[in-house]
């Protein structure tokens, strides 16, 4: 059994909010990548449930997990809902084994983990056969994390609120073509957040926020743009802990043709958008030459 999760650039990304809890409520536009990491699961038949996880690393990424493994998470998450298709073998006697080649560089504001976790989710579910409805799903995506929802959802772009757990799709029926730069140093989202709170004392601005234009791909794309619409409310968080972003959005942005750069989420990934494949492959070359050898930069579509 295998699939392939899909990575995520955050278009933008606005802070509404801070639950009693400590988590913080958002909305942000996602839309997913080709970039992928593949997933396989290996069933065995064991007598006993004990989920194992290894990891292949392309050239381009170091090995860098570190705590508890997300893709072990969302197993151990599912195991608890027991509903299986026949009375003869039961889940608990199917040891997952799971093996990912990881080509989404870890820690980048690109959702290869909660992808893995969403990719691993979805074949497990089909592996012990359970049944499962939409809401407790959902239910589930979220004790395992806040982009989880969104990376097990079918669809290519959608408008992602609260916590992650409500999701509006959005269809452009575009093609747009984005390049982005992930550096070789880590940037985590925990302590992006916590530099937010710092910097902001828990003062949400509150602004009325005009509607996504999906029937014009020039009015998005402004929209995109605009310091209101567009912005990322982690940006300045982001850049007190590693300045180089501003400098490799910069570059991003002196590419020609380029319509946008932005951070991905709370980083260090960055990304430019073109309206043209032509322009995002110009840039691609050039951006290769300027980066360092270690820093990935790729190509991609966003079918929005």
């Amino acid at each position: 059994m295998q699939t392939y999760a899909l990575a995520k650039i955050n278009l933008f990304l606005h802070i509404t909010g801070r639950r009693k809890d400590g988590l913080h409520t958002l909305r942000s536009l996602f839309a997913k990548l080709s970039l992928s990491d593949r997933v396989h699961i290996k069933p065995i038949l064991n007598g006993r449930y004990l989920p194992k996880c290894k990891m292949l690393y392309s050239t381009a990424i170091k090995s860098r997990i570190r705590g508890k493994n997300i893709v072990l998470k969302a197993a151990e998450v599912l195991q608890s809902y027991k509903e299986p298709r026949d009375n003869t073998i039961t889940h608990d006697y199917i040891t997952p084994l799971i093996l990912i080649q990881k080509n989404i560089p870890i820690s980048a504001g690109l959702g290869g983990g909660s992808a893995d976790a969403a990719a691993v989710l979805s074949l497990l579910i089909q592996l012990w056969g359970l049944h499962i409805d939409d809401q407790t799903l959902n239910q589930i995506c979220l004790k395992i994390g806040s982009d989880v929802p969104f990376c097990l959802k079918q669809a290519h772009c959608c408008l992602v609120e609260g916590i992650g757990e409500i999701l509006t799709k959005v269809t452009l029926n575009h093609t747009l073509y984005v390049v982005v730069v992930c550096p070789d140093f880590e940037l985590k989202s925990i302590d992006v957040y916590k530099k937010y709170t710092l910097i902001n004392k828990n003062k949400f601005t509150q602004i009325n926020i005009p509607p996504l234009s999906i029937n014009n791909t020039s009015t998005f794309l402004a929209q995109i743009e605009s310091d209101v619409i567009g912005r990322n409310d982690l940006y300045e968080a982001a850049i007190s802990l590693k300045p180089q972003i501003a400098n490799i959005i910069r570059e991003i942005r002196n590419q020609k043709n380029c319509i946008v750069s932005k951070l991905s989420g709370s980083g260090p990934a960055c990304f430019g958008i073109f309206e043209d494949e032509e322009s995002a492959a110009k840039a691609l070359y050039a951006l290769i030459k300027r980066m360092p050898p270690s820093w990935i930069v790729h190509k991609d579509s966003l079918c929005i």
